[in-house]
């Protein structure tokens, strides 16, 4: 039944023996709007306004026996056109009596109000109850009744009837409604579960005494263990000894001040002796009364990032130590070409300290051709090229040579912010350089003077040969 259209007609059986009694009920049911009589307006005084009452007309059936009824009963259920009251005689021989009516009907249409119409004491009420169980839809309609509180029971059981349909109705819409909510409620929780088990983070809840609450899927493997292996066990078990006081003392802290938030940093033991670095974010959840009841941690494992800011400490440390000990000149400029960092050989080179050399640009360094021809060289680096040159220079009034290499210098995300340079000073290897150039010219020149007497003094021995041969002689030279 549609609870937006309510049934207009309710439907009332009459199930009696006697032919009259369904004439009677027809009679005092069925009102004409035109008459109005003194019972008209008792019936006013008594239900308030009588042409609603009218209004609400009703659809009556009848049955002289309990079998023939409760077959009416079953045709209206299969037709959707169910009975809303049924008026049931006690006495109806030869067939079923009242209750043994009732009864059965009750099995197919149990929301059917039923009044019980009897002028005997066949049975007792306890007996009635005994046959038929407490029911809120069970009245008693003496014999012979008054016309009054015929229809009032006609009226008020019909409506309830209307209204405990639509209860029902709404009910089961509720319970739909319920039971897809809490579908949807168990996937969303599905959900959330496998997002706890299978997130990339290690996630714990701790009581107050260290003992394991929960702990995800990952979080176990993370360590090596099972989640069962972990509920219910220390969490200290899994902190790494040479951190496990400091640990505990900061987790301490967080239920004695009540932090709700904290973060830590400190080592995990995993279940085959291996050693990871965590960080963990904490939640301390607080009971009704205020005091610490849970902390949720979420632990990540940040190993690599350890490992990785120990291999650049150690590499700053070892570029520390060549910055500061290389033979060669080392600089960082920025992008507006000023000295940034330089190393102390640059230092003795210029004769100033870094705190002065800082901040100066190579046109307070340098003489102007010089300054330009760094700055061309220095805005090639600027633009991503690696330039290696040797170029000479005047410092206060001495010239040098340099060997010069000079990089782009980049950030995390790959733009230039700068420049590196490492100069070294070849100033006296060019002059070895330029020496020996000397002496390898004087010797070519030698040996180009030596070659050419040689060669005189061959032709001179054929001559004398040839002089002596003429004579007759023997040759004295063998060439």
């Amino acid at each position: 039944m549609d609870i937006n259209n309510k049934q207009k007609k309710k439907r009332i059986l009459i199930i009696d023996d006697n032919k009259q009694i369904h004439l009677d009920f027809k009679k005092i049911l069925l009102i004409s709007k035109e008459k109005k009589t003194d019972l008209d307006k008792l019936e006013q005084v008594l239900l308030g306004n009588s042409e609603r009452l009218q209004h609400d007309k009703y659809i009556i059936d009848c049955a002289f026996q309990g079998e023939e009824g409760l077959k009416m009963v079953e045709k209206s259920l299969k037709k959707n056109e169910p009975y809303a009251v049924a008026f049931v005689d006690v006495r109806m021989p030869p067939g079923w009596d009242g209750i043994e009516t009732i009864s059965r009907i009750w099995k197919i249409h149990p929301d059917l109000q039923v009044v019980i119409c009897t002028a005997y004491s066949d049975y007792s009420w306890e007996e009635v109850i005994e046959k038929l169980g407490y029911s809120d839809n069970l009245f008693i309609l003496k014999k012979p009744f008054d016309n009054i509180e015929a229809r009032q029971l006609a009226f008020a059981l019909s409506e309830k009837w209307e209204l405990t349909k639509i209860a029902s109705l709404k009910m089961s819409d509720l319970e739909r409604n319920v039971e897809e909510r809490t579908k949807e409620l168990n996937e969303i929780k599905t959900r959330l579960q496998n997002l706890y088990d299978y997130a990339p983070d290690m996630y714990f809840s701790v009581k107050p005494d260290g003992t394991v609450l929960s702990v995800n899927q990952f979080g176990a493997e993370c360590l090596g263990y099972t989640t069962n292996e972990l509920i219910g066990e220390s969490v200290w078990i899994i902190v790494y000894k040479d951190d496990l006081k400091r640990v505990q003392k900061q987790v301490s802290e967080i239920f004695s001040k009540k932090l709700i938030k904290s973060e830590l940093e400190f080592r995990k033991t995993r279940k085959d002796g291996s050693i990871i670095w965590v960080h963990e974010r904490t939640h301390l959840f607080l009971d009704n009364d205020g005091n610490p009841e849970e902390l949720l941690v979420m632990c990540r494992d940040i190993t690599e990032r350890k490992q990785a800011e120990k291999a650049l400490r150690e590499s700053e440390e070892r570029f520390r130590t060549i910055f500061k000990t290389a033979q060669d000149s080392i600089f960082v400029k920025d992008l507006s070409l000023k000295y940034t960092q330089v190393n102390p050989t640059m230092e003795s080179i210029f004769g100033l300290t870094a705190s002065k050399l800082i901040g100066l640009t190579d046109d307070d360094l340098f003489d102007k051709e010089a300054a330009l021809h760094i700055r061309e060289v220095d805005s090639r680096v600027l633009k991503g090229e690696i330039v290696k040159e040797e170029h000479t220079k005047k410092v206060k009034g001495v010239s040098f040579t340099f060997h010069i290499i000079k990089v782009p210098m980049r950030d995390s995300f790959g733009e230039i912010i700068g420049l590196c340079g490492i100069a070294r000073d070849i100033t006296e290897r060019k002059q070895v350089e330029n020496t020996l150039h000397e002496k390898i010219n004087e010797l070519q020149l030698f040996y180009n003077v030596a070659k050419d007497r040689e060669a005189r003094i061959i032709e001179l021995k054929k001559d004398i040969n040839e002089l002596l041969a003429r004579l007759g002689e023997k040759k004295k030279y063998g060439v």
